[in-house]
């Protein structure tokens, strides 16, 4: 290049350089808006990742030009490595393929305007002519470096989900979870380098609500959301509970396995860092350390202590089986369970009835603040009571017929039939 146009291309490439943060955004929108994966909404994480990674090719691009030079092995490694991650969160190739290309061509039309004439130059005859002669052929020797930079990178980037996405295909990639897998199942965990199992572990079941970039986008947009929240916990669980934790989670929870030597009590103080790693609510059931070959059976009662402690309002928390000893007796199937879900059913024929009684207890059997709360007469309260009395056989005026009419409401709320309907009073 000659002087007179090297310098109006380092002006270009100035004024580029300012510009990254909106070309950034420009790029998240764009490349949304295009992307079956997400539709016209951008999500937290894209933002996040994508605007990052454009200004950081922005600024290897900008380099590269000014040093009229290629772009190394060394300054595309950061970028193989965020490809490897979008492997890893389940991103197609052709995605990223698409995104590069995306930045590619925004980051020409950018140049292309900058380096136009400015509004002083415009109109002045014959030497602002030359003038804008003199930068397009500046642009036209830019094409050729800019497209071997974008060459390199985007080559540099699939190479490198290609490799992540090979090793996730061939099960190698994470041998944590195989072993938490066999473990649960009752099996010989496979060995693997670097992978020491602990003759014990804690059961941790967790259960975790969409975070805010799950509810946007396509299924498979909202599937790369999800991968992305798992791998945040799971990286806190190493931090927060044991560096060897075994996951078995999905995006919807699952089960960690914590090994000894770990604290007998239930972990509240890491829970809440598991929720901030995810960004979303998460309830969570414990079991204290037991040997491998008791992990199936003791997995099992601690999802099912979750699961009783969520139908019964949990919304946050560690629960254990102390919580939930009434509930988890009544789950269990026997010929007295089948009679309470029966009477159950006979409730739930007249929901007035069953909101009533639901009513009663939460007031602790007091008729005027269940009155109060039903917005009724205390002898309407009193006539409906009667009516529950004569089509359960269970008085709830006396103490017996409170115990049984508490086991079928238990019942009727945690049984996995349960309709949980609340009508009008």
């Amino acid at each position: 290049m000659s002087q007179k146009l090297s310098s109006v291309l380092a002006s270009a490439l100035e004024k580029l350089e300012r510009r990254l943060p909106l070309i950034a955004r420009t790029a998240v929108t764009t490349y949304a808006a295009g992307s079956p994966l997400y539709g016209d909404t951008a999500p937290e994480h894209l933002h996040l990742h994508m605007a990052h990674t454009v200004r950081e090719i922005g600024r290897l691009f900008i380099s590269a030009l000014r040093e009229d030079r290629e772009l190394t092995e060394e300054e595309t490694l950061p970028l193989a490595e965020r490809a490897r991650e979008r492997a890893e969160d389940g991103l197609p190739a052709e995605d990223l393929l698409d995104a590069y290309l995306l930045i590619g061509e925004l980051f020409w039309r950018e140049l292309s305007a900058l380096a136009g004439p400015g509004p002083d130059e415009r109109d002045q005859g014959s030497e602002s002519t030359d003038s804008r002669a003199a930068e397009r052929a500046a642009l036209l020797l830019a094409v050729g470096p800019l497209l071997s930079h974008l060459h390199r990178t985007a080559l540099a980037g699939v190479r490198a989900h290609q490799e992540e996405s090979r090793l996730i295909l061939g099960s190698i990639h994470d041998p944590s979870r195989r072993a938490a897998r066999a473990l649960l199942a009752g099996e010989q965990a496979p060995e693997a380098p670097g992978l020491e199992l602990a003759d014990s572990y804690a059961v941790l079941a967790l259960a975790i609500t969409p975070d805010a970039a799950e509810r946007t986008g396509n299924p498979t947009g909202r599937q790369i959301a999800g991968r992305r929240k798992v791998h945040r916990v799971e990286q806190e669980a190493a931090r927060a509970l044991a560096p060897c934790t075994l996951s078995a989670l999905d995006a919807t929870g699952g089960v960690l396995l914590v090994p000894v030597p770990v604290a007998s009590d239930p972990p509240h103080q890491a829970l809440l860092r598991l929720a901030g790693a995810a960004g979303a609510d998460v309830v969570a059931a414990w079991a204290p350390p037991v040997k491998n070959a008791d992990l199936p059976t003791t997995a099992e009662r601690t999802r099912e202590v979750l699961r009783l402690a969520i139908v019964g309002g949990a919304t946050a928390g560690v629960h254990v089986l102390d919580d939930v000893l009434l509930e988890y007796q009544l789950a269990r199937p026997t010929s007295a369970r089948e009679r309470l879900l029966a009477l159950a059913h006979v409730l739930r024929s007249e929901p007035r009835l069953l909101h009533t009684l639901h009513a009663y207890f939460d007031n602790d059997w007091a008729r005027l603040r269940t009155a109060r709360a039903l917005g009724v007469h205390p002898n309407t309260v009193d006539n409906r009571l009667l009516r529950i009395a004569a089509l359960t056989g269970a008085d709830p005026s006396t103490s017996r017929g409170l115990v049984l009419l508490g086991a079928v409401l238990t019942l009727e709320r945690t049984a996995p039939e349960s309709t949980g309907s609340t009508p009008e009073c």
